[in-house]
């Protein structure tokens, strides 16, 4: 079984513990279980078992499943591994003839083994059923009685190498929710924490420690994401507006077959299917021109810039949420005109535009160096003089902005921002509890994969920095260095700072301490005794078993 697998399993192992489920049902419709084991000699059945440990467990394959239950049959929890996007079937409700997709039409069959409070968890395409079949779907459902009440991220590569598709779970039950539960599902710790948020009726605002948003309203985990990063942008940089594309434009065109665009002023080209690609001049375009849309902007919005930015990897998660498609995502028209982006200054609209052509013409150049240092040292001696200095300049000019990237992001299970290292915001005094939140995080990180801590940035990804903190405890940043460095010798150790890095970054006027670890080759425990590893987003305590079982493994 794959490492991604492994993480639904814990997910689900962890649901059937939480909702005391006693009678569990597998089905393992689709293929996906060659995709799922780990060598291919291996009995696919047997390798993605989820409910193995279940007293009472029926495990069912095939497309042919229902052959092997009897119709008074009832399950506390059913998993349903189902294909991903099949051809839509003729199905009869009530009298009425429905085109549905044949995967769905399974899962709708399988809901009849739930019990009255049974819940059903369901592998399903990226994008739910927030699209205008999946939609008649739900309807579908809730006339049948059944409900959509949460969607879960499934990991990234879930189906490698066999599909590149990123599915998603969903939970279906007999209970109509209020709302439609998002989650991500990364590791065992942040999915019990997720589980336990959702039963508390906690709202984290993003689907790492679970959010809720209107059934209608969900259309991609792409777009949940986007549009938190374009909240965050607005936030750090408050000249940005977010505007959907067509209240910025003149014109979305598109070409039948074997058409031809005119060329025109101030526009660019999206590609339709496939990895988006945005061009700027039509003579670029690779292939047929009927694979793209041309967008026509208005004056004060700058073709140039658009480009940049749905170039960008925010701009990529804005156009791959609304793609449509099981496998092969496309764009339309409707859908593109309404996508999201942000707009700065007409001023920092051309800036951003012109550095973006002259990086391209740095990078055209530097590979045209190649080759050329072997036959010609002497210069070459001058010319990594001038690129050392080069990339000097544009690293100290680059790390706020790097900053400002990592708290677009958010927390994960390689970040954490904390507002403050010593003050108590609240309280207005030094805390021992606040410094020692931030050890923590830094013993966790060289116990785990390494991360970036953050001091002077909130949960929100908002940077009011740690100014205030210095003139009040510390007077000035060397003294505020001293300190924090006082901390690391007595309470993380001197034998770990080759794996730590940290200086303070000037964000638009507001100092930042940004702390990078790799991991550590020992463990290292907090204080001398408390051991700290890293989950996603948070900082557990090992011990006992657990601890020893993790020293063991991790750093063998």
């Amino acid at each position: 079984m794959n490492d991604q697998f492994t993480v639904v399993r814990e997910f689900l192992q962890i649901l059937k513990h939480s909702t005391e489920a006693k009678k569990c049902l597998e089905l393992q419709v689709a293929e996906f279980g060659k995709a799922l084991e780990r060598e291919p000699s291996r009995d696919p059945s047997k390798e993605a078992v989820i409910f193995e440990d279940s007293g009472s467990f029926r495990l069912v394959n095939g497309l042919q499943w229902e052959t092997e239950l009897s119709s008074d049959e009832k399950y506390d929890l059913i998993f349903g591994i189902l294909p991903i996007g099949l051809h839509k079937e003729e199905y009869i409700h009530k009298e009425t003839s429905l085109k549905v997709r044949k995967n769905w039409i399974e899962l709708l069959k399988s809901l009849s083994y739930l019990n009255e409070t049974a819940t059903g968890i369901y592998l399903i395409e990226p994008s739910g059923f927030s699209q205008s079949d999946g939609q008649q779907f739900v309807a579908l459902l809730e006339d049948n009685g059944f409900y959509v009440s949460a969607y879960f991220n499934a990991p990234e590569g879930l189906l490698k190498p066999h599909s590149a598709i990123r599915p998603i779970l969903a939970e279906i039950s007999r209970k109509a929710p209020e709302s439609l539960f998002l989650g991500e599902l990364h590791s065992r710790p942040q999915i019990e924490r997720l589980l336990e948020n959702r039963k508390l009726n906690a709202e984290t605002g993003n689907p790492i420690g679970g959010m809720r948003v209107g059934l209608p309203k969900f259309h991609s985990f792409d777009g949940i994401e986007a549009s938190l990063q374009l909240s965050a942008l607005e936030s750090q940089y408050k000249e940005f507006e977010t505007f959907p594309l067509k209240d910025i434009s003149l014109e979305i065109n598109s070409l039948p077959q074997e058409g031809s665009f005119s060329e025109l002023d101030n526009c660019f080209y999206i590609q339709r299917m496939g990895n988006f690609q945005v061009i700027e001049n039509l003579g670029d375009i690779p292939a047929k021109q009927s694979n793209y849309f041309q967008v026509v902007m208005k004056p004060e919005i700058s073709a140039s810039y658009l480009r940049c930015f749905l170039a960008s990897e925010m701009g990529q998660l804005s156009l791959r949420s609304i793609g449509r498609g099981s496998t092969h995502k496309s764009i339309s028209r409707p859908a593109l005109s309404n996508v999201l982006v942000a707009i700065p200054s007409t001023e920092n609209q051309s800036i951003i535009s012109k550095t973006e052509k002259k990086l391209e013409e740095l990078t055209t150049s530097v590979s045209g160096l190649g080759g050329e240092f072997a036959l010609n040292p002497t210069g070459s001696r001058q010319l990594l003089l001038q690129v050392e200095a080069m990339l000097d300049v544009i690293g100290g000019l680059s790390e706020a902005d790097r900053v400002l990237s990592i708290c677009r992001a958010g927390e994960s299970n390689v970040v954490e921002f904390k507002e403050s290292l010593s003050l108590d915001m609240q309280k207005g005094s030094k805390e021992k509890y606040i410094e020692t939140a931030s050890l923590k995080t830094i013993a966790a990180f060289l116990n785990s994969d390494g991360g970036c801590l953050l001091i002077g940035v909130m949960d929100s990804g908002e940077v009011p920095g740690i100014n205030t903190e210095v003139e009040k405890l510390y007077k000035n940043h060397d003294k505020f260095l001293l300190h924090f460095k006082n901390l690391l010798q007595s309470q993380v150790g001197e034998e770990f700072y080759p794996f730590i890095q940290y200086g303070l970054v000037d964000v638009n006027g507001y100092t930042v301490l940004k702390l990078d670890c790799i991991p550590a080759k020992s463990p290292c425990y907090l204080g001398g005794k408390d051991f700290y590893v890293r989950t996603n987003p948070a900082t557990d305590r090992l011990q006992g078993p657990k601890l020893v079982e993790y020293v063991k493994n991790h750093f063998s």
